[in-house]
């Protein structure tokens, strides 16, 4: 029986859905099924479910990925004085 298989079985034996999940991490019903049912979770997302008494062999593995920063041109050092800094500032300001 595969991982999602066996999860499945142990969340019906328990009553639990995904909304109940859901609610718990504060993450839409649609989040909760993504977490539990994807490839690997972040390090951060194992933990909590765990703490929430899922067993870790129903768990995805802990994903080794480097969750990147969202980088944004402003906030690179461009040389002219900020200006795209300047620029948002004026649509913020109106």
């Amino acid at each position: 029986m595969s991982r999602k298989n066996e999860l499945r079985h142990w969340m019906d034996a328990r009553n639990l859905t995904y909304g109940d999940f859901a609610e718990r991490l504060g993450v839409s019903v649609s989040g909760a099924f993504y977490l539990l049912n994807r490839d690997s979770i972040p390090r951060e997302r194992h933990a909590a479910l765990l703490a929430l008494g899922v067993p870790e062999k129903l768990l995805p593995p802990v994903t080794e990925k480097k969750v990147r920063k969202a980088v944004f041109p402003c906030d690179q050092p461009s040389g002219d004085n900020g200006g795209s800094h300047a620029i948002l500032m004026e649509n913020v300001a109106s």
